[in-house]
């Protein structure tokens, strides 16, 4: 392989995890957000994908396990001076969720259109943005066990523990 071929190899997977990222976020429910929710900005996890190009816009936000560290003080890196989100057009899934599920409802007031999704529902969208985005909770698992663990917390209750499918072999 060549240099050349390496990278377009690369490029194309950058942009086939893009299209399918963005099929993901298109498939969320519609929210009228007021921006007043700046303080549910923690700590948070996104694929590899979603890291990488909040990189590319010239942010970085940090590692949950770096993040915890920091609190009770932890702010967003990527929020501005007036709260806003610097890289909304950018953020990753988890941000996108917030407001539009059961478990992350807005307390302000902001409703989705045309319902709100089931945290199974949310857990198979994160699931699904993992495969196509890279994570490492999927890297070692079976693309079948992934889709199958995925379908799981889609059809069934809150479960506390992860699927099989996610736990360290």
């Amino acid at each position: 392989m060549t240099r050349a071929s390496d990278a377009r190899r690369k490029l194309l997977g950058e942009q086939r995890a893009d299209a399918e990222l963005e099929r993901i976020y298109a498939s969320l429910p519609e929210l009228d957000c007021k921006g007043l929710c700046t303080d549910s900005c923690g700590p948070i996890d996104m694929t590899d994908r979603e890291r990488a190009r909040i990189r590319w816009a010239g942010y970085r936000i940090s590692f949950p396990r770096d993040a915890v560290r920091k609190l009770p003080e932890f702010r967003c890196e990527a929020l501005t001076e007036d709260g806003r989100c610097a890289v909304y057009e950018l953020r990753p899934l988890i941000c996108r969720l917030y407001g539009l599920t059961q478990s992350m409802r807005c307390e302000h007031g902001c409703q989705p259109r045309p319902r709100v999704l089931s945290d199974g529902e949310a857990g198979y969208l994160l699931t699904a943005a993992m495969l196509a985005g890279g994570h490492e909770a999927v890297r070692d698992a079976e693309p079948g066990d992934a889709l199958r663990a995925a379908e799981q917390m889609r059809t069934r209750p809150a479960r506390r523990e992860p699927p099989d499918a996610f736990r360290k072999r």
